[in-house]
């Protein structure tokens, strides 16, 4: 793959020991990918695109959902998605995001439990959650409050690099909170290691 082809997706294989290889204990289901990637980007834009394999078949066919898929895979398809429809800036990819999770989890037979609960329930179940669908890292809930939370996530070195913790991460965990009926949900990167990030929610 040429570097100045895609330099995003460049800049997170070269922060993993082995690349598209490493760590093929960490998995994700293909239902954490599926119904975000369906249509996100139009058939013409995907010829002639110099970038690995893998990242190509996830292109052109999102597995099903029911799917493994490797977690490093998916995070560089992603983020290939972003280079590939031109967000150059953060907050226009953190839109767009929230918008295609959005309808994504409509989909999910989880739509329908989370929306019928509360924060109170729904906090002690986010990293089981996390764990339905990704295998390798866990995601705990580190401190609580009334109005706010905030989550760990732990990962083999690199797997998370700090764009993705900043942007798609901050999205997927914000989400959660929206259809768990917290109000006005409002959840940033707190800090980024090459193992661990935090996030901070907060809600009225």
């Amino acid at each position: 793959m040429a570097q100045g082809t895609f330099p995003r997706v460049s800049a997170y294989l070269k922060g993993l020991p082995k690349g598209l290889e490493s760590y093929p204990e960490c998995k994700a289901k293909g239902a954490a990918m599926r119904n975000f990637m369906l249509g996100a980007v139009p058939p013409e834009r995907l010829t002639g695109l110099d970038l690995p394999a893998p990242i190509l078949s996830l292109l052109h066919e999102p597995p099903l959902n029911s799917d493994w898929v490797p977690e490093v895979s998916m995070w560089a398809t992603l983020i290939a998605v972003r280079e590939i429809l031109g967000f150059d800036d953060d907050s226009s990819w953190i839109a767009w995001s929230e918008r295609r999770n959005t309808e994504a989890l409509n989909s999910l037979v989880l739509r329908l439990v989370m929306k019928f609960t509360s924060v109170d329930l729904f906090l002690p179940l986010c990293g089981p959650y996390w764990g339905m669908l990704h295998k390798g890292s866990q995601l705990s809930v580190a401190a609580r409050a009334s109005h706010s939370a905030t989550f760990a996530l732990e990962y083999p070195p690199g797997l998370f690099n700090e764009e993705l913790s900043s942007t798609l991460l901050v999205v997927a965990f914000r989400i959660p909170l929206v259809l768990a009926n917290a109000k006005d949900p409002v959840l940033t990167l707190a800090s980024w290691s090459p193992t661990r990030a935090t996030f901070e929610g907060k809600w009225s």
